[in-house]
């Protein structure tokens, strides 16, 4: 018997021998391709070993380039709808508060707006710090247009008996019943000068070049200052008594005193020595004035007459009593030739206070212009001599026709006498001053009607009566003199005033700021504010 092993291998080689040609011709093949495959295979194996590693270093390349983000920030838990809900209604209801708060005090200031304009600035202006609502901004257009105070000067200690500008503009000059006169720089309104007389002080007036100023006063002197430091420059000694008014011709040459002695003088500006010293009156001299030509002079007294004097001679032109009682305010025309006088009362008598024209060449009473009830305190002609003004103690302002003596209106509206009215120099307008505390602009008629009835401005905010007005020589101010101590000057229409129409509401803000001069006071804090 024969091992295992040799018997396989000897019937192994027996099937070989038997399988035929074609057949073993085929396996042969198919043997070459599973060689070939499995080389494939290893070759598709190592390709895939390349591309992973391939792309396995650019993404360690593209990851070494690129920067390290910070993680995302955790976001805030939004509110929920209901909390949102909830804080817009708290903010929607703060500015309806506000709001609300802001129309109130507008209609606060709007009631304040006749019977104290300051105040209603004042308001106003805390209406827009509340909330700028279009209420707020229109209240304090309104109020800033009846309240056009441009400053408010203090610097005397008892009351202003007299202002007047410079014919420049310059300068603003007041005289005080404190023994001094003042002068301030228009442009940063602070007082440049003081002067001192040794009593009261009425009457201040700057010469036509506003380089002096002349002042009258009770201790019986006028004296003559430079312009603008107030260094004094002359005293006029020659009266006796309370020089009343001073003045300087037209041309700057002379100088004119009226005094409680009876007399008028006249000096001259170069020496000033006395050169004429007009006597006749048989009472104190009330007022003087040169004409604008400079020739002539007029005077008025409590004795009842007006006179009307040569300046180069001395010599009486006028001497008429045509008023019931002491005459009390005398001007003369534009063209010198006529001479306007006003009446006054003598209580208990029956008051005859008419306003009369005189030609001063015929010497005739060309006009009586009654309707004045009482003490007729200013009459004056109008730049263009067309119209005549008077102001009376029976609260009326009256305007009349100068050739044909008829009244064209009267100005009401003053509580009080009016003291004094103005005419502009373009004659466009007429500023009255009153007892009642209130200075007020009228409209002169204009070619297509009647003068204006009400005022157009109303000039609130002296504490005490307005004892004197001026224009400014440009037209662009108003200055007012009181017996509160102070000294107010207003802007006149066409000023800052144009502005308040299309203004911005930073600029109505500052030129509120600027024209209240003050702030609220405690009580009115805790009046209107509730503070």
């Amino acid at each position: 018997m024969l091992p295992l092993s040799m018997s396989n291998s000897n019937q192994g080689q027996g099937q070989s021998s038997a399988i035929p040609p074609e057949d073993r011709t085929a396996a042969a093949q198919v043997g070459l391709l599973e060689q070939r495959l499995k080389q494939a295979n290893r070759l598709a194996g190592v390709c895939l070993v390349l591309l992973v590693v391939t792309v396995m270093g650019a993404a360690l390349a593209l990851k070494s380039k690129t920067p390290k983000l910070e993680p995302p920030a955790v976001a805030e838990t939004a509110p929920a709808p209901a909390q949102l809900i909830d804080t817009e209604r708290v903010v929607a209801a703060e500015q309806a508060a506000k709001a609300a708060r802001s129309r109130e005090l507008a209609v606060r200031a709007r009631m304040q707006s006749t019977a104290n304009p300051e105040l209603a600035i004042l308001l106003a202006l805390e209406a827009n710090a509340v909330q700028r609502t279009t209420q707020a901004v229109e209240t304090l257009r309104e109020t800033l247009t009846h309240f056009p105070l441009h400053a408010l000067l203090r610097a005397h200690k008892e009351p202003v008996k007299g202002v007047a500008f410079s014919p420049d503009g310059k300068w603003l000059a007041a005289a005080s019943l404190d023994h001094t006169a003042s002068i301030w720089d228009m442009a940063t309104k602070r007082r440049v000068a003081e002067m001192k007389h040794d009593d009261e002080v009425f009457t201040v007036m700057f010469s036509p070049d506003s380089s002096k100023l002349i002042t009258s006063s009770e201790d019986t002197t006028a004296r003559i200052w430079s312009v603008p430091d107030g260094r004094n420059i002359a005293v006029l000694r020659g009266h006796e008594l309370n020089v009343w008014t001073a003045c300087f011709s037209p041309d700057g040459r002379l100088a004119l005193t009226a005094c409680l002695d009876n007399f008028a003088q006249i000096w001259d500006c170069e020496t000033w020595q006395s050169v004429r010293k007009l006597g006749g009156h048989t009472s104190g001299v009330d007022d003087a004035a040169f004409s604008p030509d400079g020739k002539k002079i007029v005077t008025v007294s409590p004795d009842g007459t007006t006179r009307v004097w040569d300046v180069a001679t001395g010599n009486t032109l006028l001497n008429v009593k045509g008023h019931m009682h002491r005459v009390s305010t005398a001007a003369f025309s534009p063209d010198s030739r006529r001479v306007v006088t006003g009446g006054s009362c003598d209580p208990p008598k029956e008051c005859n206070a008419t306003v009369r024209v005189w030609d001063i060449a015929s010497r005739n009473n060309i006009a009586e212009l009654r309707g004045h009830t009482d003490r007729v305190n200013w009459a004056g002609f109008s730049p263009d001599g067309k119209w005549i003004a008077t102001a009376g103690d029976d609260r009326s302002v009256r305007l009349w026709d100068a050739e044909k003596g008829f009244m064209l209106s009267q100005l009401s509206g003053h509580e009080e006498a009016v003291t004094m009215a103005t005419f502009s120099g373009d004659g466009q307008w007429i500023l009255t001053a009153s007892l009642d505390g209130i200075s007020r602009l009228w409209a002169t008629p204009r070619p297509s009607g009647a003068a204006t009835v009400d005022p157009l401005i109303v000039l609130r905010g002296h504490q005490h009566s307005v004892t004197d007005a001026a224009f400014s020589r440009d037209g662009r101010f108003v200055a007012t003199g009181s017996e509160d101590d102070t000294v107010r000057i207003w802007e006149m229409p066409g000023g800052s005033e144009s502005s308040l129409k299309t203004g911005a509401i930073d600029e109505l803000l500052a030129l509120g700021r600027a024209r209240a001069a003050r702030t609220l006071t405690p009580e009115e804090r805790q009046q209107h504010l509730q503070q």
